[in-house]
């Protein structure tokens, strides 16, 4: 089986606006987010957390990922996590079942992921700490970068090739399971 690695990013691709507004909904009985908004100054309740522990993943987004992982599976490709996320940091991102795993949240929220093998190291521009992670782990391997923004730091050092733009409000949708798919069979 041949290995492809996809970077992931959470916030705007597993994580998103509408998972957010969902929360709000449920927390307030609003269905819009004026309304919660309204509803909450006027009872003066505080806004819900919305920390990594606490905002709930896009079901639908969920959905997608694991429909990926299965079809490259089926295509006998290994697909390889490596969280390039802000969520990386503080949690242990090695891809061994341990206590207080990013692998654990995740878990409790729904996203299985079959193999984290890695984080990417923060320390400038994501595009730089994706190839700074392929460079230090000597991988030759085909590769996505998915994240909703991929424009701003991501592009200039991978190309558009090997990125999968998704949007903060929705996520990764269904046309991005094929598209990652068909970036990862074009590096084949």
């Amino acid at each position: 089986m041949k290995k492809v690695i996809i970077f992931l990013d959470i916030d705007g691709v597993i994580a998103t606006r509408n998972s957010l507004e969902s929360l709000w909904q449920e927390y307030t009985g609003c269905k819009e987010f004026g309304d919660a908004k309204d509803f909450l100054e006027k009872t003066g309740m505080k806004w819900p957390s919305v920390s990594m522990y606490d905002w709930p993943f896009d079901r639908n987004c969920i959905k997608n990922f694991h429909t990926l992982q299965r079809k490259l599976y089926e295509m006998d490709l290994e697909p390889c996590v490596v969280i390039s996320s802000s969520w990386r940091m503080g949690f242990d991102c090695s891809g061994k079942r341990e206590k207080n795993s990013i692998e654990d949240i995740f878990i409790l929220k729904g996203l299985h992921i079959a193999n984290i093998i890695g984080r990417t190291k923060r320390f400038g521009e994501r595009g730089m700490e994706i190839l700074a992670f392929i460079e230090d782990n000597k991988l030759d391997v085909p590769f996505v970068s998915i994240d909703d923004e991929n424009k701003y730091d991501v592009v200039e050092h991978l190309g558009e090739k090997r990125c999968v733009d998704t949007t903060f409000k929705k996520g990764f949708t269904e046309k991005h399971v094929t598209e990652t798919i068909e970036k990862l069979k074009a590096q084949l």
